[in-house]
């Protein structure tokens, strides 16, 4: 008997939870913009809710909108209405849907960040292209380039995979990851190099790097890398992902270098790699920019221009990535 109650309870416990309807507050959040900044260079737009809420952001053709469910009242101050560039527009649709309008034409480039606790999305829409990784903080491991941890074989240097012409994939790789650097950082970011020279003893070993992204926590963070064979005939760059931030990630990059670069696109490889998967970090990914044991790819490779051309290709996929 006890049991059977046990059971009814139970039952009645269950139905209860699901037919009882949602609270009001669950449903209705009151939403407030206000403009905290104002200039012919830049503007700052607070988004509150009553309690925490959920978001969507969405750039498209000089457009930036963001969808915030679950609203059914909204609070527009009269800054907002009269002190802006940004001709700001807002709608509440019937599913209770709030989609807040920006136009982009004069502050093209935006930066937004969530603070949960204080039920706030701060908007910051500018008018300079530096602005773009505006507070982004990266990393970028130029791969290979450290002296062994082994002491009996202290001398042996990790160049990576050594061409036909005896250049280093180490070397190719600070090249590049210096010219990704500076696109970088002239887009408003932060950069951290886990290394900046050639055969130097103090550079980071292999496991070194991962516990400095963890230590750093970066937004972001891309091993740049030259591949090998021991075979001539493969060519091409791959980019791996192991998530779906990082397939995000690895996709935007792969379209950049398609448009930009003379190396043929191979494949986006989900695949896992120890020194990444030991990062608290979903936005993390590898690339390998060519074959260095393809003449052709090495022809590409070596060259100065090309290398530019990798590099460009790289930071742009970073900042489209961002953006969208």
């Amino acid at each position: 008997m006890n049991l059977f109650k046990g059971l009814f309870f139970l039952i009645i416990l269950a139905l209860t939870i699901t037919l009882y309807p949602k609270t009001e507050h669950v449903l209705n959040n009151k939403i407030t913009i206000d403009i905290q900044f104002s200039s012919a260079e830049k503007e700052i737009y607070l988004i509150r809710g009553d309690f925490p809420f959920d978001f969507d952001v969405r750039n498209q053709s000089n457009l930036l909108q963001i969808d915030i469910p679950k609203t059914t009242s909204l609070i527009m101050t009269d800054a907002v209405k009269n002190d802006n560039r940004s001709q700001v527009e807002s709608n509440v649709d019937p599913t209770k849907e709030l989609t807040i309008s920006f136009h982009l034409e004069d502050l093209p480039y935006y930066y937004s960040h969530y603070y949960f606790p204080y039920k706030t999305l701060v908007v910051e829409l500018n008018k300079h292209t530096q602005k773009r990784l505006y507070k982004k903080l990266i990393v970028i491991d130029p791969g290979h380039g450290a002296y062994s941890d082994d002491k009996e074989i202290w001398d042996l240097y990790d160049c990576g995979v050594i061409g036909s012409t005896g250049i280093y994939e180490s070397v190719i790789n600070l090249n590049i990851a210096k010219l990704v650097q500076n696109e970088l950082e002239d887009n408003g970011a932060t950069v951290i190099m886990t290394r900046e020279s050639e055969k130097n003893r103090n550079t980071l070993r292999f496991a070194q790097r991962g516990l400095l992204v963890n230590d750093v926590k970066p937004d972001l963070f891309i091993s740049i890398h030259q591949n090998g064979s021991i075979y001539q005939s493969p060519r091409g760059f791959v980019v791996y992902y192991s998530n779906p931030v990082a397939y995000k990630l690895a996709d935007s990059i792969a379209k950049e270098m398609v448009q930009k670069t003379p190396i043929p696109f191979r494949y986006l490889f989900n695949g896992k790699f120890e020194l990444i998967e030991s990062m608290n970090l979903q936005a993390k990914t590898l690339i390998e920019c060519g074959f260095l044991t393809n003449p052709l790819d090495e022809k590409v490779l070596i060259k100065e221009e090309n290398q530019e051309k990798i590099a460009a290709a790289i930071a742009t996929g970073i900042i489209n990535f961002f953006e969208n």
